[in-house]
């Protein structure tokens, strides 16, 4: 996991899949150096693009899915030599519990009615998941009679893939974004994403006062770069803090400290993002605005490197 922290209340998956370097063959006999090696280079591989508490959340909900899963007998192994995924009725059933009207029973299970944004959450997590411990095949499910000639069901692959499951999530966050005439008589309004005003241009006026007027020292001047290098480049709020000068390709006919012209556009390597599960890393453009040189990001950014002696 990220930064290779120890949480209470593990999943036992994910500590074999840690404790084996993200390998099927358990080394969990090793010493204790090769051991946190080993966690280290899985965590480094396989959760890179994942921040810590994006990790832990996903953690998390992988925990509650097997949970739900013992409580029903679904006794998977997700991870290891004779790993097998859930049924995916198991996890059709799971996400129907979290997703559909709240106080609604399905058999004996109360539902929770979560937001469509947190479905889609579970979904992401379960899905990293999968794929991390090497359930990356097209669902399937095959019948296997034992010696005693009973009969049990062995699923194979990404349980996310299955066609039943799929529709069941698509049914849940579509029925909490458009509700039926019998919930909207019962006072049931659609759901809205919550979604904060755009900033105005007075708005960052003011802003960059306040960093370059109050804040003392580069610290302002560094806040502020980041605060318009973010806005311009559409960031997460961590991205551009992982930048290094490497990431950072100025044009070739330009000559950092000329005080003549300013490029008109710096290439940003962004190495690994939230939404950059493999760490493939993106190139994006940041421009220059001609039309404001007080929010012109490219602008900013040469004075950060030139003032930092970058």
């Amino acid at each position: 996991m990220a930064k290779n922290k120890i949480y209470k209340g593990r999943s036992p998956n994910v500590e074999r899949y840690l404790n084996s370097c993200g390998r099927e063959v358990d080394i969990s006999g090793l010493i204790a150096p090769n051991l946190a090696a080993g966690a280290r280079l899985a965590a480094k591989n396989e959760s890179q693009a994942l921040d810590e508490k994006t990790s832990r959340t996903y953690e998390l909900r992988l925990i509650a899915l097997e949970q739900f899963a013992a409580q029903n007998g679904d006794d998977a192994i997700l991870f290891g030599p004779n790993k097998r995924p859930f049924l995916a009725a198991t996890l059709q059933t799971f996400m129907q519990v979290m997703g559909e009207t709240k106080g609604k029973k399905i058999g004996t299970l109360r539902c929770r009615g979560l937001k469509p944004p947190v479905i889609r959450g579970y979904a992401a997590a379960f899905n990293y998941w999968f794929c991390a411990f090497g359930h990356t095949e097209q669902y399937s499910e095959a019948i296997v009679t034992a010696e005693d000639g009973s009969q049990r069901v062995v699923p194979k692959g990404n349980p996310m893939s299955s066609p039943d499951v799929t529709q069941m999530i698509k049914q849940l966050v579509k029925r909490a974004t458009r509700p039926t005439a019998k919930d909207t008589r019962h006072g049931r309004v659609p759901y809205e994403p919550k979604k904060a005003p755009p900033f105005t241009l007075q708005q960052l006026l003011r802003m960059r006062a306040y960093c370059l007027n109050t804040i003392e020292g580069l610290r302002g001047i560094w806040l502020w770069t980041v605060t318009l290098f973010s806005f311009a480049l559409f960031l997460r709020g961590e991205e551009p803090l992982r930048l290094k000068l490497k990431n950072l390709r100025l044009p070739a006919n330009f000559t950092l400290g000329d005080p003549i012209t300013l490029p008109k556009r710096i290439e940003v390597k962004i190495p690994w993002s939230k939404a950059d599960r493999k760490a493939k890393g993106v190139t994006l453009t940041l421009w220059s605005n001609p039309f404001n040189k007080q929010l012109c990001p490219v602008t900013a950014l040469i004075a950060w490197l030139l003032v930092a002696g970058l």
